[in-house]
């Protein structure tokens, strides 16, 4: 899996503006859904941590249990072109990205 993923769902990057990972982690931990996507996409691409794809799906995953559109679509992504490729839960993911106001994840 390749940065690319972050393109393909057009995700609003935010990504590190005004936050340091320290103060990204804490929010995330404390249940913010932006932030959990923040730190997910900085563990995918070795943006201030160590480049962790495990970790990064995992703040993906809590992102999506929250209802976060990004990340739907995000793990809609790597479940299509992962290290697993899974079909059916790439659609399942874009489907509640779509939900989640996502647009470009029907672009998949």
């Amino acid at each position: 899996r390749d940065v690319t993923g972050v393109q393909t769902c057009a995700l609003p990057i935010s990504f590190l503006k005004g936050a340091t990972i320290d103060e990204l982690k804490q929010a995330a931990q404390a249940g913010s859904a932006d932030a959990q996507v923040n730190l997910a996409l900085a563990y995918s691409e070795g943006a201030g941590v160590k480049k962790d794809l495990a970790q990064a799906d995992a703040w993906y995953g809590k992102a999506a249990a929250q209802g976060n559109g990004w990340a739907e679509c995000q793990l809609g992504y790597i479940a299509e072109t992962g290290r697993q490729i899974d079909y059916a839960a790439a659609r399942s993911h874009y489907q509640k990205a779509l939900a989640g106001n996502v647009p470009s994840a029907g672009l998949r």
